[in-house]
């Protein structure tokens, strides 16, 4: 990169690292993360491997924020049972019935979804085979949302294995 291309790469990491160390709270995470990713790619033009690693890991740990933030609020919704399943969209009148799309007879409760529906069977035995490891015997609602009944010191583990267990379904973008 010659001097102006330098000159412009400080110029422009100098603006970004003000507005979005002070002003952090304005910008989105995906506005952050575009912007990381475009200094990175200034500096490795300009043969600054160094630097544009630094910035494609904080591009990276914005990702995964992102990612840890789209699960926070799934069990959120979860504990608070303000989710997107037909139980509660047919309570809000935005669904027709309040049934599970697979087994079509069951109204399609938080529960139904997370301990009983036969759609994600082989996901629960996983579930609750890594809490039977964890010395977690009691399978519920409660246990599964680390909402009671857990002790603090597992309540992380716990909380970890059923957003596993959302990922694996697939089911993460109907519940928020």
């Amino acid at each position: 990169m010659d001097g102006y291309g330098t000159v412009r790469l400080r110029a422009y990491e100098s603006m970004i690292r003000m507005t979005l160390s002070s002003l952090c709270l304005q910008y989105s995470v995906d506005y952050k993360l575009e912007t990381y990713l475009k200094i990175a790619r200034l500096y490795l033009e300009d043969d600054d491997p160094v630097q544009g690693e630094a910035y494609i890991n904080r591009a990276s740990i914005l990702q995964i924020r992102k990612k840890s933030r789209i699960l926070d609020v799934t069990l959120t919704c979860l504990r608070l049972r303000h989710t997107t399943l037909t139980v509660h969209l047919h309570r809000l009148r935005l669904s027709p019935d309040p049934h599970c799309p697979w087994c079509m007879n069951i109204p399609e409760t938080i529960e139904h979804f997370l301990l009983q529906c036969p759609r994600f069977h082989s996901h629960r035995v996983m579930l609750h085979s890594e809490l039977l490891a964890l010395n977690v015997t009691t399978f519920d609602l409660p246990t599964l949302l680390a909402a009671a009944g857990v002790s603090p010191s597992r309540q992380h583990a716990i909380i970890r294995l059923t957003c596993a267990f959302l990922r694996k379904t697939g089911q993460l973008p109907r519940l928020w």
